[in-house]
């Protein structure tokens, strides 16, 4: 524990700060897990939209909230899977007023047993979840309020 609290003393300030934001989103996330279906997914922005991928972002920034993501996530005592790291990404993202879509699919492992995933894209960008996302067929998205705004959007086919 020392060797991590040294470890996080000796980073630049902006960057703890970034970790501190992406430790309270996943507690955020966590807690909203705790809820029911209907306020988990009202959290999560317009359903049935996505953000194009054209959407002009804001590269380096998509980057560093992945890292702080997957970093804090690591580090955190309470489970931080994929649907509380999509739920912070959207969190963090929103709030640099980007354009971010929550993805929640479906599948099945190698057993044959029912699966599910959520991951984020920004732009061309996929924040969290993308290193699985071909195993699931996606059955929502979710879009932030600035994707429910202007023609970029794309309905998700019905």
């Amino acid at each position: 524990m020392r060797n991590k609290i040294a470890a996080f003393l000796k980073i630049p300030l902006k960057t703890k700060v970034l970790y501190i934001e992406a430790y309270a989103a996943l507690a955020r996330g966590r807690l909203a897990k705790t809820k029911s279906n209907e306020k988990i997914l009202s959290l999560f922005g317009t359903p049935g939209i996505e953000t194009s991928f054209r959407d002009k972002v804001d590269k380096q920034s998509i980057m560093h909230v992945s890292h702080a993501i997957h970093t804090m996530a690591d580090n955190a005592w309470w489970e931080s899977e994929c649907l509380v790291k999509a739920a912070a990404a959207l969190e963090m993202l929103t709030r640099r007023n980007q354009p971010v879509t929550l993805y929640l699919g479906t599948g099945r492992d190698k057993d044959g047993k029912f699966v599910a995933h959520a991951w984020t894209r920004c732009g061309k960008y996929y924040v969290t979840g993308a290193e699985e996302l071909e195993k699931y067929t996606v059955v929502m998205t979710y879009a932030t309020d600035r994707a429910g705004k202007g023609d970029n959007n794309e309905r998700m086919a019905d």
